[in-house]
């Protein structure tokens, strides 16, 4: 039952932001190319206290596979993306990787807990539990498996002291850093790194050994990256070229997008603008699909047959996906934010990072889509913006004090939900306001043909705008317009109703 709650959350959070021609639904393809870097590899979550430990996770390669049988599937990464070389975990491995507790930290005696972990990163910040102490050491045990010969990389980074063994040599030692960086809240060493060359399918012991730097305050990343061929560009533009469609995985990470710091730029890490671009070009049915937590750039947007924005969606995001290029389930989500065209035209721009410590938030109540609709910026892609595999017929509306309804047919062919939207726009605002807002909205799931009402309600607070002199809520009497639609940018229906404050 959770993983079903969980598979069912993600495909809904999914926002399907272009499909040009129904691309994206992947019917009649007998060859499909996965590319991008976070096509093998699960990135479901963000870094520092967004980790949490995870059931069993699979990657969007093997979801895709398990679920399109019938189709042949070629993958390349094409690039990386990585800000540090990403945690080993358990898909690489035999099995899960252990991680043994010891009493003090000398490693002495048998194992005070054995835990299996699903990825080799472990931040302590307050007692373990499970009967260990507060001054412990711990030695992580794993069995690599890898899937294709070449160069494998292993990296440690601690904030402590750690060292990796491999087939019983030392081969990273980083028990008495000198240097930092930014791992574990600025507290962790620099990341060491080897590579040693291992062959598809045998089996290579690894263990790691690691001190935290103080009594249950410490940490642990052990590493594993894929080999990284010169040529790893070129081969995913060999494969697009001759694959039916393109499905182009790119994004970010846990160690781009974490908490104590701010990305530097809203564009995707690496080589991946350019990978797209590569692809698309040769390729006559390109998707892009998106595993990144907030926005990025996309340059290529208009190069693209197909955009679906995934997020870090869980741990059932793989699975999530495979069901939607599939057709099994049709995209819903909006966009809770907008995206823009280049990060000069988002409203914090001019007053991001500030001085001396100090932030101005000068937008004031221009905050979001408010901002590109009052200094009529083109975003990338609007505010409250997603589409679905089937389309949604607006009814006249209907208006009852400062309620509404309103029917919404499913004019498509699949089954759908739509997200009606309520934006109230005051026609004559006597103080400077944003030109719309959003004050209501509704989620409707629809067979096809089939019709539904919707009731939307608005109170007092959906006309008001704040009185700095008042230190209140004011609402101004006069005309307000209210705009129903797909998105801030794509309104179906309007209705004008005249607004009286309530005494009392």
């Amino acid at each position: 039952v959770d993983r079903y709650v969980a598979r069912r959350a993600a495909r809904a959070s999914f926002v399907l932001l272009q499909n040009r021609g129904n691309a994206l639904f992947l019917e009649r393809v007998n060859t499909l190319a996965v590319i991008g870097p976070n096509a093998d590899v699960a990135q479901i979550m963000g870094g520092g206290s967004a980790r949490v430990p995870t059931h069993p996770i699979v990657t969007p390669l093997d979801a895709l596979r398990a679920r399109l049988a019938d189709v042949e599937i070629v993958h390349e990464r094409g690039c990386t993306n990585h800000k540090r070389i990403p945690a080993l975990d358990a898909g690489r491995c035999a099995q899960p990787p252990v991680i043994e507790y010891y009493a003090g930290r000398e490693f002495a005696g048998e194992p005070v807990l054995v835990e299996d972990a699903q990825r080799a990163w472990f931040s302590w910040m307050g007692p373990v539990g499970g009967g260990v102490p507060e001054d412990f050491s711990a030695r992580v045990r794993a069995t690599i498996v890898p899937p294709e010969s070449g160069g494998w990389t292993f990296s440690v980074v601690q904030a402590g002291r750690a060292r990796l063994y491999f087939e019983g040599d030392l081969l990273l030692d980083n028990w008495n850093p000198t240097s930092h960086s930014d791992a574990f809240y600025g507290l962790g060493s620099e990341e060491l790194t080897a590579t040693v060359e291992l062959v598809a399918g045998l089996r290579y012991e690894v263990v790691v050994e690691a001190v935290p730097a103080a009594p249950a305050f410490g940490g642990l990343g052990v590493g594993l990256l894929a080999p990284t061929p010169d040529d790893m560009f070129d081969r995913a533009v060999a494969v697009a070229r001759r694959a039916d469609a393109v499905l182009c995985i790119v994004g970010t990470d846990g160690e781009w997008e974490c908490e104590g710091q701010d990305r530097e730029s809203m564009k995707l890490p690496g080589a991946q603008d350019d990978l797209v671009r590569a692809v698309a070009a040769v390729s006559g049915r390109s998707i892009v699909v998106v595993n990144a937590a907030a926005p990025v750039t996309m340059p290529w947007a208009d190069e693209v047959d197909a955009i679906l924005q995934c997020w870090f969606a869980g741990e059932e995001w793989a699975n999530a996906l495979a069901d939607v290029v599939s057709g099994d389930a049709s995209p819903s989500g909006k966009l809770p934010t907008t995206f823009p065209m280049r990060l000069e035209d988002t409203p914090a721009f001019t007053n991001y990072p500030g001085e001396h410590g100090t932030v101005l938030y000068g937008e004031r109540g221009f905050v979001g889509y408010r901002w590109y609709d009052a200094r009529g910026i083109e975003p990338r892609f609007c505010f409250g913006h997603g589409l679905s595999y089937t389309t949604f017929e607006y009814g006249q509306p209907t208006t009852t004090d400062q309620a509404l309804s309103l029917a919404i047919r499913n004019s498509g062919s699949y089954r759908g939900a739509e997200v009606v939207q309520c934006y109230v726009a005051p026609l004559d605002p006597r103080v400077q306001r944003p030109p719309q807002e959003l004050k209501a909205y509704a989620k409707v799931e629809l067979d096809p043909g089939e019709e539904r009402t919707v009731k939307l309600t608005l109170d007092d607070r959906a006309f008001a705008h704040w009185d700095a002199g008042e230190h209140d809520w004011i609402v101004a009497p006069g005309e307000y317009e209210l705009r129903l639609g797909s998105s801030s940018r794509d309104i179906r229906q309007r209705v004008v109703i005249s607004v009286e404050p309530k005494e009392g």
